[in-house]
């Protein structure tokens, strides 16, 4: 399944979503609820490496890595 990044076009927050293909894109930041817009990035399957950061999380039938954010935050997408 994608990975797909967004920005914020208010507060310029950057997040990663793991979405199926079809599925509606994000269209509200999680940070302040402003408008965001998906950023084409490049694809590089290397740079995924398990930190001490990151976890896996059941979502349904399936687990996710996620991270955490230097805020303390976590957000999908385990990519460090």
């Amino acid at each position: 399944m994608p990975i797909y990044e967004y920005e914020c076009q208010e507060c310029s927050h950057r997040f990663e979503k793991i979405q199926a293909h079809g599925e509606e894109p994000v269209i509200t930041c999680p940070e302040c609820e402003g408008e965001v817009k998906r950023v084409i990035s490049l694809s590089n399957p290397k740079r995924w490496k398990p930190s001490t950061e990151t976890k896996m999380v059941q979502q349904g039938s399936r687990q996710i890595p996620v991270h955490q954010t230097e805020d303390g935050h976590w957000e999908q997408g385990g990519i460090r």
